[in-house]
């Protein structure tokens, strides 16, 4: 739970991510993993063009839920702007951070079409970065799916 200033000071982090600048997303990135949805922390989409997203710095929506909690969409935001710093830096991090962000963030939001929408450009960047050898490439282990 995340409560009155320290709420205050997450939607300003998140908003100045969003906007570029670097420090508040390394910030971002550095509190991420510790987040109950599984979308790496507070870290968040950065929703903006960049990211390929329609969300803004001005679309935080509820910004807190019952009391005082961080907002899912604000927790997305955190998580997209975190995921696109480790992108954009990615000798900064250990070789799966990018990977395990990524396919923690489409897991927790494989129902929303809208929020993948905004990982896809992360997920095209992450592969690219795969493909380039900066990253290694990752097979990714599914459990097995239920046959009807």
């Amino acid at each position: 739970m995340v409560a009155g200033r320290d709420l205050d000071a997450l939607v300003a982090l998140v908003e100045r991510a969003e906007r570029g600048d670097v420090e508040a997303a390394r910030t971002l990135a550095a509190a991420g993993g510790s987040s109950d949805d599984g979308a790496g922390g507070a870290g968040g989409p950065r929703g903006d063009a960049a990211a390929g997203g329609a969300a803004g710095p001005g679309a935080a929506g509820g910004v807190a839920g019952a009391g005082g909690e961080v907002s899912e969409d604000l927790a997305f935001r955190a998580a997209v702007c975190a995921l696109a710093h480790v992108l954009a830096h990615p000798g900064d991090y250990p070789d799966e951070t990018a990977r395990e962000r990524h396919s923690a963030l489409c897991e927790a939001h494989a129902a929303d079409p809208a929020r993948l929408a905004v990982l896809r450009p992360l997920g095209e960047r992450l592969r690219a970065l795969e493909a380039d050898g900066i990253l290694p490439a990752a097979m990714v282990v599914r459990s097995r799916r239920r046959r009807p």
